[in-house]
């Protein structure tokens, strides 16, 4: 889930001054973990992205959509690659979406197997596969 301005300032009224210190690159340490987790939303929500639309989506400009998302992948906290030609972020998400799907298959069968082993238990009816 994407935050909003709304939610960081909402949040941000509950926090204790030192929470609300200046980082060194400007920002505050609440804004600075919001740009991080909208960029591991949208790693999430996109295959790719183009830097224009992230900074709108961010609420910062093109060079610090792009500097978060480089500093992110060097420090291994984000799949992706930076397209600086056509000013795109590739987000390497496959085996991310691929795991959950599978995961999600997996527990509907459990469920399902569940059911059928409650109507057998409470029933005359077999199933066989």
């Amino acid at each position: 889930m994407i935050l909003s301005k709304k939610d960081q300032d909402d949040f941000s009224k509950q926090l204790a001054d030192h929470h609300q210190a200046q980082l060194a690159g400007g920002l505050t340490v609440l804004q600075k973990a919001v740009y991080e987790h909208n960029m591991l939303a949208a790693a999430q929500l996109y295959k790719n992205i183009r830097i224009e639309e992230l900074a709108k989506l961010l609420g910062v400009t093109l060079i610090q959509a792009e500097d978060l998302a480089r500093i992110m992948i060097q420090e291994n906290r984000l799949n992706a690659t930076i397209d600086q030609v056509d000013g795109i972020i590739e987000f390497d998400n496959d085996e991310l979406i691929l795991n959950s799907w599978d995961q999600s298959i997996s527990e509907s069968l459990m469920s399902m197997n569940d059911i059928v082993d409650m109507i057998e238990s409470k029933t005359k009816l077999k199933f066989s596969i």
